[in-house]
């Protein structure tokens, strides 16, 4: 897969996403939840769990972590090409 970005960019990205990862994952809320599980679905190009989710709640394409990162720019950050496609 192709990684887009300088190698010190990648690094910062990554750090923020682990740092923050534990605030993403205190969603209570079930859109949020939902948010969640897309977001983590697009990171590992689980295609099949972005069509469900998004099937059972199309407003959360939309819905952003606590870095204001979308599913849509994770996937194309992790080079998830069919994730992005989906």
């Amino acid at each position: 897969s192709h990684m887009v970005g300088t190698p010190t960019l990648r690094l910062l990205f990554c750090s923020t996403l682990m740092a923050f990862s534990a605030l993403d994952g205190q969603a209570q809320d079930p859109t949020a939840l939902a948010g969640q599980q897309l977001r983590a679905a697009a990171k590992s190009g689980d295609v099949t769990a972005i069509r469900n989710l998004l099937t059972a709640n199309a407003q959360i394409v939309n819905d952003r972590d606590q870095n204001g990162f979308t599913a849509l720019m994770l996937a194309a950050y992790t080079g998830n090409t069919e994730a992005v496609q989906e």
